[in-house]
């Protein structure tokens, strides 16, 4: 059995824990197959995450049905972080079958003396403190005998060729467990059920296909997620990106499909899509071989590119659920198979925080 250990900005991507990959571990018939868990500090990190999401959302004129959707803002309207709070327990427990951990056992010792150290999950600046956390509840359920996935975008707990950072391997191989670790929930969960694959007929391939082409074509692009900076493929990290649309192009492949318990099906397509991307650099970042556009530079001396760029939309599809079907996006790629990039830039410490506390920064 499988022991998934989700970070905060897994769960940040449907705060209200409604999507396909989570209605696929619902009903999954075997539980024994995989176990969720969610650290005390990731569930202290999401509620805050709502919380200022909530707040942003409510200040703009219009919010979009993306957002209405991700925030529980249709269905209960906005919560307080103790409202939410208590309906993520509650969906956990009655629902998903998720187990919220109690606060790790590790000292203020341990955790000082990785971060003087730059052990990661503390980063080369000393901060990783929530990171250090997640990490304490891994190795305790390694070292129980759990096959550990850490569900995490975080760099800091990756390698350069992708999975766990080796010195984080390192310091688990010799527990009776493992620990393996992956960017994302979708993907993963759909390679690993266990449940039987099979071809469904032509007839219904195609009868599903135009479903979802009828689906995609009444909804509007501001309504699509869009690709994170990082999909972008950008070699150094933009100061800020807006992304002004993203226009389905009016394909589909589907890539693979399986049957799943109660007449559920599941099926992954390939969307084609172009992106309006407007990106901000600094001069000498700008010049990227790969990426068509018009500079444009502003009178801060920083470069502003536009342009339009080819992506691949990677979708689910769940049909037979309480609705005819469900999309939920599993991520975004270059056509031109380039990526991922450079995050976002962040500035690498601000004053008003203690550096135990910061985030890991994007790299430049």
């Amino acid at each position: 059995m499988k022991s998934l250990v989700l970070d905060a900005n897994e769960l940040a991507k449907d705060f209200m824990c409604l999507g396909l990959r989570y209605r696929l571990l619902e009903h999954a018939e075997d539980p024994t197959w995989v176990k969720v868990y969610i650290p005390a500090v990731v569930l202290e990190e999401t509620v805050a995450n709502y919380a200022r999401t909530v707040q942003e959302a409510l200040t703009r004129p219009e919010i979009s049905d993306r957002d209405k959707g991700r925030l529980g803002i249709e269905i209960v309207g906005p919560m307080t972080p103790d409202q939410y709070r208590a309906h993520l327990l509650k969906r956990f427990d009655t629902r998903l079958g998720f187990t919220v951990l109690e606060w790790p056992e590790v000292t203020h010792e341990d955790l000082v003396k990785r971060a003087v150290s730059r052990t990661p999950p503390f980063d080369n600046k000393g901060r990783g403190y929530r990171d250090s956390l997640i990490w304490a509840d891994v190795r305790e359920l390694a070292q129980e005998g759990c096959d550990v996935v850490l569900v995490s975008e975080d760099a800091i707990f990756a390698s350069p060729e992708g999975g766990l950072a080796e010195v984080l391997t390192e310091e688990v191989k010799t527990f009776s467990g493992t620990v393996t670790l992956t960017p994302s929930l979708g993907p993963w969960l759909l390679s690993t059920l266990p449940w039987a694959g099979g071809n469904m007929s032509t007839a219904v391939e195609s009868a599903q296909e135009a479903e979802i082409a009828e689906s995609l074509m009444a909804t509007t692009p501001w309504d699509e997620p869009v690709p994170q900076v990082v999909d972008l493929g950008f070699e150094r990290s933009p100061y800020d990106v807006v992304i002004e649309a993203a226009q389905w192009g009016g394909t589909m492949k589907r890539v693979a499909g399986a049957m799943g318990p109660d007449g559920v099906y599941v099926a992954t397509y390939d969307l084609d899509f172009i992106v309006e991307v407007i990106a901000k650099f600094e001069a000498l970042d700008a010049r990227e071989e790969h990426w068509a556009t018009n500079d444009v530079v502003d009178t801060l001396g920083q470069v502003v590119i536009s342009g339009e760029l080819p992506m691949v939309q990677r979708v689910a599809v769940l049909f037979g659920g309480e609705a005819s079907h469900d999309i939920d996006v599993l991520g975004w790629r270059r056509t031109d198979g380039i990526g991922p990039g450079a995050a976002l830039y962040r500035p690498e410490w601000d004053p008003g925080q203690p550096r135990l506390f910061e985030a890991t920064p994007a790299p430049r």
